[in-house]
């Protein structure tokens, strides 16, 4: 019984605030030691409370997320199944390709828009009148600034990508064919779909 009074009385005052908010209490020990907890702290300790409310979740969306219709489907003359054209080309999705500016107005193209991280090479001057040391230098960590690239514009930087990935397999070595191959190959997959006019 002695056990069960103190527990029933310590839940039912927390009941109220863990519907509403949250108590962290700060405990500082006699040796010092900084601890915070979800309980009260033990008797020695010196006891500081926060008082948090709890977040509350918004409402669920009534309207629902857009579902994208299927092409409607017609017959040929063989039976076979078609897309309607309605008489306007099929609209084509042209992946993302970003043109990135390096420091000194170098350009290249990326897929994923973060632009590559180099350092910058930075001028250093010296202090009072005697020789620069030869040894000193200093660089400052810059990111290369990406735009992504209307549709056309992309279409010409995949057909740009897709002469590199060519003359890239011509000069490969024999060890990084395989993989000059494969991206030659998506780069073709990508320029033939998205951008065949």
């Amino acid at each position: 019984m002695r056990i069960l009074l103190p527990l029933l009385l310590a839940l039912s005052l927390a009941a109220p605030t863990l519907a509403d908010e949250v108590v962290i209490y700060r405990c500082t020990g006699e040796d010092g030691g900084l601890t915070l907890q979800d309980f009260p702290c033990a008797s020695g300790q010196v006891q500081a409370e926060r008082r948090y409310e709890r977040p509350v979740d918004p409402p669920p969306r009534d309207d629902p997320p857009p579902v994208a219709t299927p092409a409607p489907v017609e017959p040929d003359e063989g039976g076979n199944a078609v897309e309607a054209r309605g008489g306007a080309d099929p609209l084509v999705v042209v992946p993302a390709l970003f043109e990135c500016r390096t420091f000194d107005a170098q350009t290249y193209f990326s897929e994923r828009g973060d632009g590559n991280r180099r350092c910058v090479p930075l001028s250093i001057s010296r202090i009072g009148s005697g020789p620069l040391p030869g040894a000193a230098s200093a660089c400052e960590w810059v990111v290369d600034e990406c735009t992504r690239l209307e549709p056309e514009a992309a279409c010409a930087g995949w057909q740009r990508l897709h002469r590199e990935a060519v003359r890239a397999e011509r000069e490969a070595f024999s060890d990084t064919l395989a993989q000059v191959r494969e991206d030659l190959d998506r780069i073709s997959a990508i320029r033939d779909s998205a951008c065949a006019r």
